[in-house]
């Protein structure tokens, strides 16, 4: 993840005004946030999204490598509506008002609440375990 050098890091959440708090992205947030950086790269994010661990019917995405935004963006909308298989069972569709969690099928992970533009131009996840937020 980001490692965060001195003072605080501007976060770059476009849906928020500076000095809002921070608040978890739905998955309708992070596709409106990765449509505004258009052909930006992005790390950390996957096109793997399944049912989280922790509350089956809100959406996980499984950490990955280094994607467009625009393409993210696109995957994410094309799966909105499907059906997701609970790490138990049960059928829950994609929604884009639920919190979005940034983990691997099994496992509960953290929310995502941004994505900062590293020092190299990319952009990364930031979720709320990242040292921010300690």
């Amino acid at each position: 993840m980001i490692e965060f050098r001195t003072g605080t890091p501007r976060l770059s959440n476009p849906l928020t005004a500076p000095g809002d708090p921070v608040k978890p992205y739905t998955l309708g947030d992070l596709i409106d946030h990765l449509q505004v950086l258009g052909n930006a790269k992005v790390r950390g994010l996957s096109d793997q999204l399944h049912s989280d661990r922790g509350d089956y019917e809100r959406s996980a995405i499984a950490p990955g490598g280094t994607e467009r935004a625009s393409q993210l963006a696109r995957m994410y909308m094309s799966r909105i509506g499907s059906t997701m298989t609970g790490w138990k069972g049960g059928d829950f569709p994609v929604r884009t008002d639920l919190l979005v969690m940034l983990g691997d099928f099994g496992n509960c992970g953290p929310c995502i609440v941004d994505l900062i533009m590293g020092d190299d131009g990319v952009y990364e996840v930031v979720t709320a375990e990242d040292p921010l937020f300690r």
